[in-house]
């Protein structure tokens, strides 16, 4: 096994978890962030499967993100970058930001903490 953290900070599954001033601090973590070389991730349009399924993991996505960040500045690089990706994977950018809003209105409690209006979420995210 390798030992992945030291003093007041380590990753654990899916987690980047730091305490700070006695907070536990955590943010998603993919070690696959730090390869190399690029990875497709999530499914592209263009593939044989239906539009509601490639939304419906974008929401989901969405979704994992925000459960799994404590603060705003750190919830919006991944989801910018979740965006991006997707709109290059053939997706409607309008569509995939109404995806969010969605994830938004029907699991408010996960976005709540952030303390923005959904429309500034998604004018932060569409920038």
């Amino acid at each position: 096994m390798k030992c992945e953290h030291e003093g007041r900070h380590a990753t654990f599954l899916e987690l980047d978890i730091t305490i700070e001033d006695g907070v536990f601090v955590y943010k998603l973590f993919d070690k696959r962030d730090e390869f190399p070389f690029s990875i497709v991730r999530m499914p592209d349009l263009s593939g044989n499967i239906p539009d509601h399924v490639f939304y419906g993991s974008v929401m989901s996505e969405f979704l994992r993100i925000g459960r799994a960040t404590l603060f705003y500045r750190d919830f919006l690089p991944k989801a910018k970058e979740l965006l991006h990706r997707m709109v290059n994977q053939n997706g409607d950018k309008h569509m995939l930001l109404l995806q969010l809003k969605k994830a938004i209105r029907n699991h408010s409690q996960i976005f709540n903490r952030f303390q923005k209006s959904t429309q500034d979420i998604l004018n932060d995210i569409d920038e």
